[in-house]
């Protein structure tokens, strides 16, 4: 089960609803669905390799 909190423009002053605001909201509210989880993940694992082989290349030049 997703709890997604929605809060109207008269909640939060305009100047506390800031871009990154908007990003982490959007974030928490895709959390809930799978595919996007799956996606996450997938990036997070390709990211892992590229900086596990940026190391092994680093290491080896020592």
């Amino acid at each position: 089960t997703t709890t997604t909190a929605v809060t109207s423009p008269t909640e939060n002053p305009p100047e506390k609803n800031s871009s990154s605001e908007s990003e982490i909201t959007s974030f928490l509210s895709h959390l809930g669905s799978e595919i996007y989880r799956n996606n996450i993940r997938e990036k997070l694992i390709e990211r892992r390799k590229s900086k596990e082989a940026e190391i092994r290349v680093r290491q080896e030049e020592i």
